[in-house]
């Protein structure tokens, strides 16, 4: 194996940038084809000896996203299919879009009814997280496959969607048995020089990591790629500050509607209130009524049996000047 590694000085580019990776891994060079070999070996857990790539380009839902979320498509000579995407960001629906877009490269497969089945080739949706942390446990790799978890019983199917989530990826797993925690280290640091001796470290002993360096170097020195991943990096903080923004934009309304729905709720209630107030004192004032008027009948009545002002004062607990003004009404 030849020695090779990286110098102090190398500046080199961010292969989670578009343009840098793709040419990572679809250059017609041959350490991209021999690095994609590898990647893709380690990935799908079978030897990978031939492949070709074939650009693909999925519908995007914001005008940058194509910035954060980029893939191509290989076929292996067997014609198998893979489908290599990467995601600085990650979408909360991150997993039903790779079942999504697998389903679909597997089923482009030309089948006319006459065929059988079984000559269907599998299809591989190898989706790599830049960011975040998609499931709770510490594998930072998942290999899912169709399969029956109540009865443990696996349907053998021919699509899988593997999953890499680097935020996961670790020093620790940089031992030569796992290889897919290697090729995620060098993902993940490549451009960062606090990590040089670990990768080259590595590309002592791994030869496809050791063609991804040597391809990421070629492809660093090129300044119209310098130029691509700036742009690139440009795009991706415009994405997402316009995300932060509409986040931002879209709490503040919330925060506003809260605030309404608040102050009509306090309104309603101010005036089911106020209504409940008005009603008692309605009815405090139609008793009132009711009793004087039940006052004045008493009165005319001891009155008319000819009863003294004095006895009737006594009698009704009014004054007898009150009895005098009943009396004149």
């Amino acid at each position: 194996m030849r020695e090779y590694f990286i110098k102090p000085n190398e500046d080199l580019l961010d292969p989670k940038l578009d343009p840098i990776f793709k040419a990572l891994f679809t250059s017609n060079t041959k350490e991209s084809k021999g690095a994609l070999k590898d990647f893709l070996t380690v990935f799908i857990e079978r030897k990978v000896v031939e492949v070709s790539v074939m650009a693909n380009e999925k519908p995007i839902t914001h005008s940058n996203e194509k910035q954060i979320r980029y893939d191509f498509n290989c076929q292996f000579n067997n014609g198998e299919l893979a489908t290599v995407e990467m995601a600085l960001k990650q979408r909360p629906d991150e997993l039903v879009r790779s079942e999504y877009y697998l389903a679909e490269s597997f089923t482009s497969q030309e089948n006319k009814g006459e065929d059988n089945y079984d000559d269907l080739k599998n299809a591989y949706q190898i989706t790599l997280l830049a960011e975040g942390k998609k499931f709770k446990d510490e594998a930072f790799v998942h290999n899912f496959k169709y399969y029956d978890e109540k009865n443990r019983v696996s349907l053998e199917g021919k699509t899988a969607i593997i999953t890499l989530e680097m935020s996961k990826i670790k020093e620790k797993n940089l031992s030569k048995p796992d290889k897919a925690g290697i090729w995620g280290f060098f993902l993940k640091y490549a451009n960062d020089k606090s990590k040089i001796n670990i990768l080259n470290d590595i590309i002592k002993y791994e030869e496809g990591v050791k063609m991804a360096v040597q391809a990421l170097s070629r492809i660093s020195l090129n300044q119209e790629m310098r130029l691509k991943a700036i742009r690139a990096q440009k795009m991706v903080k415009d994405y997402l500050s316009d995300c932060a923004r509409a986040k931002k934009e879209g709490r503040a309304e919330e925060r506003a509607k809260a605030n309404l729905e608040i102050a009509e709720e306090r309104a309603k209630a101010n005036l089911e209130i106020a209504e409940e107030r008005a009603k008692a004192n309605l009815e405090i004032a139609e008793e009132r009524a009711k009793a004087e008027q039940e006052k004045l009948e008493i009165v005319k009545n001891l009155l008319n049996i000819n009863l003294s002002l004095e006895q009737i004062s006594q009698t009704t607990g009014l004054s007898i000047e009150e009895i005098k003004m009943l009396r004149t009404d």
